[in-house]
């Protein structure tokens, strides 16, 4: 027997590991930090209508923790290049595309900006493109050109050749973060594969998944998953409710009922869109819930006086068949003296809800491209959510419990 082959293989075989994407499970972190709330509601209210309005105009496991800012808004670390250049950006599942500011860019801290910018010149892995981009936002927008390099998130998951955005124009932006990696479907965009989906090709995981746990806290726990979800707060699959598409674009499904208090309203679709902060519905029906909690408006957002926190009720969507329910502490996104912010608003000509961090960090969320389904599932000591009784509410759980009863006493 060659011995000298016979070592050489079974060294391969304990190695191929170490070198096959995917092989093995591989977790990253990096530190989390929350940003200072006080005094932000110009640059929050920039940054809402700039997501939103975005949205009107649509015509092995890798874990990458996030940073909360306000309890709204999320982002995390990837780098580009060779040797890596480092950005934080907002893992946004209702956009495709990846940017982040270029060299030319006046936000850059090299021309006396307050961002992490691109430099093509420092890697040995860009490659020229210089294909025009253009992203509108409504009140905001990007412009730049398309590079080529290697992005890699949070240290693990290595995508080669990946095109992204170089921006050198911004409006509507915040020193907060660099830019935006995408996470919806290839139809989202016009300019390039979404790193994720790039990543899938690229053999990185095991799942065609990925999925995000969101806390309220600044300093610890929030991260996303690729190729599938934690399984110490996911114990077993059957704990998540997937909902099905009605759409491969955005990850967008269909709301069976919306309950405020004692007001009911409609089938609908929802959008889960990481990147927006708020809770956003059609003006007809947020209109009403303003109305009658005599909220009033400053600085586009909607506010309540802190002494009647106490008497708001329960924001409710029934997805699936399963409950989804929000306490007024659980919408209330930031108190500022004698006012408390409500984390729900809406825009003009919009008839579908978009279900952004006010309720997505209440639940976990999966994102399954397999399944063609966004799942919830609940958090750990998460009470079980029920409606509030009333005439409207009772008679739809009259229908909702009792008759599957019946059916089951056949």
């Amino acid at each position: 027997m060659n011995y000298e082959y016979f070592a050489f293989v079974v060294i391969l075989c304990y190695s191929l590991p170490d070198f096959i994407p995917g092989a093995e499970s591989r977790k990253f972190s990096i530190p989390i930090y929350k940003g200072d709330q006080a005094g932000r509601y110009d640059e929050f209210r920039s940054l809402l209508i700039r997501r939103s309005q975005r949205l009107m105009a649509e015509n092995g496991t890798h874990l990458e923790p996030l940073t909360n800012m306000w309890n709204t808004l999320y982002f995390g670390e990837i780098t580009i290049g060779t040797p890596p250049q480092r950005f934080n950006v907002i893992f946004d599942t209702g956009s495709s595309d990846l940017w982040v500011p270029s060299s030319q860019s006046s936000y850059c801290h090299y021309n006396g900006g307050s961002q992490n910018c691109y430099f093509s010149e420092l890697s040995s892995s860009y490659q020229m493109n210089g294909s025009p981009m253009t992203l509108s936002y409504g009140s905001g927008a990007m412009q730049g050109y398309l590079s080529e390099d290697t992005v890699t998130i949070g240290g693990n998951v290595v995508i080669h050749n990946q095109l992204f955005g170089e921006a050198t124009m911004e409006q509507g932006t915040t020193d907060q973060y660099d830019g935006i990696l995408g996470l919806g479907y290839p139809a989202l965009s016009q300019y390039m594969k979404p790193p994720f989906f790039a990543a899938q090709e690229q053999g990185w995981f095991d799942r065609n998944v990925f999925s995000f746990y969101l806390t309220k806290e600044s300093d610890e726990g929030s991260k996303i998953t690729f190729g599938g979800w934690d399984e110490s707060i996911i114990t077993s699959e059957e704990m998540i409710n997937w909902a099905p598409l009605t759409q491969e674009a955005y990850w967008k499904f269909s709301v069976e009922s919306i309950f405020y208090g004692d007001m009911k309203f409609g089938s609908t679709e929802a959008i889960a869109d990481t990147g927006t902060s708020l809770i956003i519905g059609p003006k007809s029906e947020v209109s009403q819930i303003v109305n009658y909690l005599g909220a009033v408006s400053i600085s586009g957002f909607y506010a309540v006086p802190t002494s009647t926190v106490g008497t708001l009720r329960n924001f409710t969507f029934i997805i699936h068949g399963r409950l989804y329910t929000l306490t007024p502490e659980q919408y209330i996104v930031m108190t500022d003296g004698d006012y408390s912010v409500l984390g729900f608003g809406y825009l003009e000509g919009q008839n579908y809800w978009i279900l952004g961090d006010v309720f997505l960090s209440n639940y976990y969320t999966i994102f399954s491209v397999e399944k063609g389904a966004v799942g919830f599932a609940p958090l750990p000591n998460q009470p079980e959510p029920q409606l509030e009784p009333s005439s409207s509410i009772a008679n739809f759980c009259s229908v909702f419990v009792i008759l599957p009863a019946l059916y089951l006493q056949r």
